[in-house]
């Protein structure tokens, strides 16, 4: 009896123990990424900035890449683990075709990411990159207060863009690339795919960053983004994304029937891409693997509803 009392005992601590562990990952020392420079192959004028989340003291890093004679500004937001460069996206080059479309481009570090601070506690609470975003916004507002703003976010930063949009009304278009929206999925398919860890652990980690130590809002993207404006959206996802499920971005566009989606093909398996494309597969690969209806599909829709706002 006493054998299995100690042993209970033991069971109930390491849990415990694993339970107060969960955000290691998940949070600060995962996050940060070195960044590049732009090479100057890219032809790409621009200047390293910085400016406060409105969650002070918070400093945050980007790039600022303005266009001649542009016609709006175009924030992107990194994903989880990412920064400003944002090279699994094809940052830079996808940047350059939006600067040659006429708009000027901010890419800037969440915090905890890149160069930007880190949060005062260390830890990458989601409820809080919304602040952030918001900075960049009144960083644009200051330096461009003419011109309309869209939002491009990927995976983790589409659940920033529509929080952010839910009370920001400077942001006049979003498009997501497989937008985290059903975020505890997203978590799970993290820390099986990318981490490797067993299923049954990976759920007990979730729960544990969920209800223990409160990551997530309690409210999710999806409902929030149930109640935009369906016009600003353009949701890109790919049909065979492992890590952000699809089927986040349908149910957005079935409570938003104004919203534009589209369903990128998944890539054959034998794809140059997908060989090095790593345990997040086709995860925020779109624009690299279909890089000319990408940039049409993006182009036409920032032209239509920026051109729109800026004449409204």
């Amino acid at each position: 009896m006493r054998k299995l009392l100690v042993s209970i005992v033991l069971i109930a601590l390491f849990y415990a123990g694993f339970i107060l562990i969960a955000p290691k990952f998940f949070g600060f020392p995962e996050t940060r990424r070195a960044v590049n420079p732009i090479p100057e192959s890219a032809q790409i004028t621009y200047e390293t900035v910085h400016f406060p989340s409105t969650q002070h003291p918070i400093q945050l890093t980007g790039w600022w890449m303005p266009a001649e004679n542009a016609r709006g500004v175009i924030i992107l937001v990194h994903g989880f683990r990412g920064q400003r460069e944002i090279p699994r996206f094809g940052g830079v080059a996808f940047a350059r075709q939006l600067i040659g479309a006429g708009y000027s481009v901010l890419s800037f570090d969440l915090r905890n990411h890149g160069d930007s601070d880190a949060s005062p506690d260390g830890e990458l609470v989601i409820a809080d990159l919304p602040r952030d975003l918001s900075g960049a916004l009144d960083w644009v507002a200051a330096k461009q207060p003419d011109l309309p703003i869209g939002v491009i976010g990927l995976s983790l930063g589409g659940d920033v863009v529509i929080r952010t949009a839910a009370h920001d009304s400077r942001i006049a278009a979003i498009v997501t690339v497989d937008g985290a929206f059903e975020p505890v999925a997203a978590s799970f398919n993290f820390m099986v795919r990318e981490r490797g860890i067993p299923a049954p652990l990976a759920r007990q980690l979730v729960w544990s960053m969920q209800y223990v130590h409160r990551i997530w809002p309690d409210e999710s993207a999806l409902d929030i983004g149930k109640r935009l404006d369906g016009r600003k959206l353009l949701l890109i996802h790919n049909e065979a994304d492992p890590v952000s499920p699809a089927s986040g971005a349908r149910k957005l566009k079935a409570a938003l029937p104004d919203a534009e989606l589209w369903i990128t093909p998944p890539p054959p398996a034998d794809h140059p891409l997908m060989r090095n494309a790593g345990r997040q597969g086709s995860h925020v690969l779109s624009y690299l693997l279909y890089p000319e209806a990408f940039v049409e599909k993006v182009l036409n829709f920032f032209d239509q509803r920026l051109a729109y706002t800026a004449h409204s």
